[in-house]
């Protein structure tokens, strides 16, 4: 972090710093066991790891966690609106849903 950084977060983030531009991937591809993914979804809910997506094999379906929830984005409406009906207690209260 910078001297004069106001940030709250004790993590760096470097993309915050418009100055900087750079990006960087790890992918690898797991086979699904219930609870494979946890630790590192507990990680990026304590805001410890961001920027992970967590994809289908065809991309189809995106699950992007960040610290304060989750963006889902899929590859058809059908889909999309059939995941809001099925989670809509999941969803936020206000009338966008966002």
């Amino acid at each position: 972090m910078t001297a004069n950084d106001n940030s709250t977060s004790k993590y760096y983030r470097p993309y915050a710093e418009p100055h900087l531009l750079f990006a960087h991937a790890y992918v690898s591809r797991l086979a699904w066991q219930p609870g494979r993914l946890d630790d590192l979804l507990c990680r990026v809910a304590a805001d410890e790891v961001d920027g992970v997506i967590i994809a289908t094999p065809d991309l189809a379906f995106l699950y992007a966690p960040y610290d304060g929830g989750a963006d889902i984005l899929s590859a058809t409406a059908a889909r999309r609106d059939d995941l809001r009906d099925r989670y809509q207690r999941w969803l936020p209260k206000q009338p966008a849903g966002v």
